[in-house]
């Protein structure tokens, strides 16, 4: 099932109750801004020269195009978290967007994760080619992560986590991120652990199949964003769109004593 959400004005009660809501989170320029960096990062990865650091529209969507098509694209080395972290000028841009304002009045003061960067902020983007199925994981809790990884870092003061997904690319009805609404509330709700390069990964445990069933794919067009609990059981969706599907991540940390929790 397709969700499609409104994002005029986001619902804390419907925060609460489903564990997510939708917003217009970058700017026109924010994400041009984006964009740019992340296509320069794949052509940097594969000693390819750069672009430009605004591309207009129609750039953006043939380097796409191109990193599908071109043998010169290795998606492999992607593959790690650490490629896909914006760093230098481009996380210095990201950390002066007016729209993280927007962000503070939703959910308080916040600070960026660093949890496997010894506290340095970690953003990263995701890139799903069209009609691959491995390049997307399976349903989880980012919750699940944090209990698993004990050389996590995590702030001395008590805090509370929230999830940010941004589309840069995605088409709708045919990519995005699939949520299980209310499943942050819920305490029946299991996961296996398997190990990867020194990295515990949690997925969930389904057997029935009856989680995985009551997951909607959001409608979330580019520069729309999606907050969520990280108790929420999500994950990718399968692209089936003509072009990759591009989205940007990262946890907000709040002080508890903001939720009373």
């Amino acid at each position: 099932m397709v969700m499609n959400p409104a994002f005029s004005s986001p619902d804390p009660d419907r925060l609460a109750a489903d564990g997510f809501i939708t917003f217009d989170f970058l700017e026109p320029d924010e994400l041009v801004f984006i964009r740019s960096a992340i296509a320069n990062r794949l052509r940097e990865l594969n000693d390819l020269p750069q672009l430009g650091c605004r591309l207009s529209e129609s750039q953006w969507h043939s380097s796409l195009i191109d990193y599908s098509g071109d043998i010169r694209f290795d998606h492999r080395k992607i593959s790690e978290k650490r490629s896909r972290m914006l760093s230098g000028g481009a996380l210095f841009g990201f950390l002066a967007f007016d729209s993280l304002g927007k962000l503070s009045r939703l959910i308080s003061q916040f600070e960026i994760s660093g949890e496997e960067s010894n506290g340095n902020p970690e953003v990263y983007w995701r890139l799903v080619r069209p009609n691959q199925s491995r390049d997307v994981g399976p349903l989880h809790a980012d919750g699940w992560f944090w209990q698993c990884n004990n050389s996590w870092h995590r702030p001395a003061w008590a805090h509370r986590r929230w999830k940010v997904w941004v589309a840069i690319e995605n088409e709708l009805g045919r990519g995005g991120l699939r949520v299980v609404p209310g499943t942050h509330l819920r305490t029946d709700i299991r996961y296996d652990i398997r190990d990867e390069g020194g990295k515990k990964k949690p997925t969930l445990f389904d057997p029935s199949g009856s989680v995985s069933a009551s997951s909607v794919l959001l409608d979330v067009a580019a520069g729309q964003a999606v907050l969520f609990d990280d108790s929420l059981v999500h994950g990718g969706a399968i692209t089936q769109g003509r072009l990759p599907r591009v989205s940007l991540e990262f946890t907000c940390l709040v002080a508890s004593e903001v939720y009373g929790k």
